[in-house]
């Protein structure tokens, strides 16, 4: 047996030290660590007698509760564990061997899925528990594939070893888990949930599965919740529902902003909304936690200070470290971070140089302080003038009514990349006002196209989906 901790043996000791204690905790139903470890060894059996083999990539498409105990079935045979992100086996990705899901997929082979239907549920219940945990080979075996944000591309596959779990989810759990009961709201498509919803079960603490809209801050005032993340997107929508509640919250003292920038505006109506301290991260899946600013204030693109045993730089593009202050692509590195891409050499190739991962992320660096001046893929190049979208952003936010804003290029009739934004408000906000408003702030860099619309395309992890954006425009699909 190898000396390092199997991934599976933590929720059998929170399961043998608290069976009754709730592991996981939804809108509807809670699941004792019993329960989670009972149904966890049946869907192993289920994996294994359906032909699943150590090594090979499970994708799972389910509820919570099935989902998060499929995960650890999946550690019990030493395979590998991942959500499928939505549109990844359609554009061609090919890391998955299985999928586990409640209906077919056309685009995945019939012979490698796992429907999880009520004969097989009904099989399930009645499967042996007795089958001996599979040992991973060592503590570098990938057990764990998060994916990336995918906002310009096909999501990719992050290898996560079961060193790089122990590094995220118990040695730097301090650094994203502040304070217990912890409630991480941006689901389970993201490697971040995951690592939450382990961290938790490592800890024999219950895992919060968050609902939707009025249902999450239900959720933070029942279990007392000390410590909420969530996206600015989801803070957004969260602050929408509590305006209309008299609910109080007087166990949050810390909300975490993650996934995407935070506008300033957004981050103190927070702060008069909650009593609670606000903390801005700036992660990747890739390369975890790098710098975390306190209080809503982004001046001059300050991302935050630097977490302590990661280094970032700026390069340029031949890869030379570039000096203090000077602006660059942001590298970060850190230990047991991932160097490459799961089956995806060209993507690495881009992405993983000497140590460092670069998230295309534009900047400079100031000693221990970070400054961020926009994705390299997402400048708007506009007959020269070049425009990060997030400054459109942030005039439109501060325009009164605006409940969203995203702004991107799109090629226009002329063949010419231009800048548009679409635009979430009631009625009462008038396009042409808010054009005139965007002119001051703005100059050369105003959109030449503004819509209202009724939603923003998003990925799972609340940021905007630019491309699909650029694709309505450039189509010329009408935007009501």
């Amino acid at each position: 047996m190898p000396a390092f901790t199997h991934p599976f043996d933590y929720l059998v000791a929170s399961a043998t030290r608290n069976p009754s204690g709730i592991a996981i905790s939804t809108v509807d139903v809670d699941m004792t660590f019993a329960e989670l470890l009972d149904t966890s060894l049946r869907f192993a059996a289920l994996l294994r007698e359906r032909g699943v083999m150590p090594g090979d990539v499970v994708g799972v498409r389910a509820p919570a509760l099935v989902e998060l105990s499929l995960a650890f079935a999946i550690f019990h045979e030493a395979a590998v564990g991942t959500n499928v992100p939505v549109g990844y086996l359609e554009a061609g990705g090919s890391a998955i061997d299985w999928v586990v899901s409640l209906a077919p997929l056309e685009t995945f082979p019939a012979e490698r899925q796992i429907i999880l239907d009520a004969a097989t549920m009904e099989r399930v219940a009645t499967l042996s528990l007795g089958n001996e945990m599979i040992p991973y080979p060592s503590d570098d075996a990938v057990c764990r594939l998060p994916f990336s944000s995918g906002t310009t591309g096909r999501p990719k596959p992050v290898p996560l070893t079961i060193d790089t779990l122990v590094d995220r989810c118990i040695d730097r759990r301090g650094q994203w888990m502040p304070a217990q009961p912890y409630f991480c709201h941006l689901g389970l498509s993201t490697g971040l949930t995951f690592m939450t919803f382990y961290a938790h079960v490592i800890l024999g603490e219950t895992h919060i599965s968050p609902g939707e809209g009025a249902q999450v801050l239900e959720q933070v005032q029942r279990h007392n919740v000390a410590c909420l993340l969530a996206s600015p997107h989801q803070l957004s929508v969260l602050l929408t529902s509590v305006r209309a509640s008299t609910a109080t919250f007087p166990a949050l003292k810390t909300i975490m902003s993650a996934g995407a920038a935070l506008p300033d505006f957004l981050g103190q109506q927070l702060m008069r909304r909650f009593d609670a301290q606000l903390v801005v991260t700036f992660a990747s899946t890739e390369a975890g936690s790098t710098a975390i600013r306190l209080g809503p204030d982004s001046t001059d693109g300050l991302a935050g200070q630097v977490i302590a045993g990661v280094e970032v730089a700026a390069f340029d593009e031949a890869g030379v470290r570039l000096p203090d202050g000077v602006q660059g692509l942001i590298g970060v590195r850190r230990a047991r971070a991932p160097q490459s891409y799961f089956d995806e050499p060209e993507a690495t190739a881009r992405a993983f140089r000497e140590g460092y991962f670069f998230s295309g992320d534009l900047g400079h660096v100031e000693g221990d302080r970070l400054y961020l001046a926009g994705r390299q893929s997402e400048i708007i190049n506009a007959a020269g003038i070049k425009v990060d979208p997030a400054r459109v952003e942030a005039a439109a936010y501060a325009f009164d009514g605006v409940r969203e804003a995203a702004a991107f290029g799109f090629v226009d009739s002329r063949g010419l990349e231009s800048i548009a934004l679409v635009f979430v408000s009631d009625a009462s906000v008038a396009v042409n006002d808010l054009m005139s408003h965007l002119r001051s702030r703005l100059g050369e860099s105003t959109p030449t196209r503004v819509a209202r619309v009724d939603s923003i395309p998003r990925n799972h992890m609340g940021k905007v989906n630019r491309d699909e954006l650029a694709r309505l425009f450039s189509s010329r699909v009408d935007i009501p």
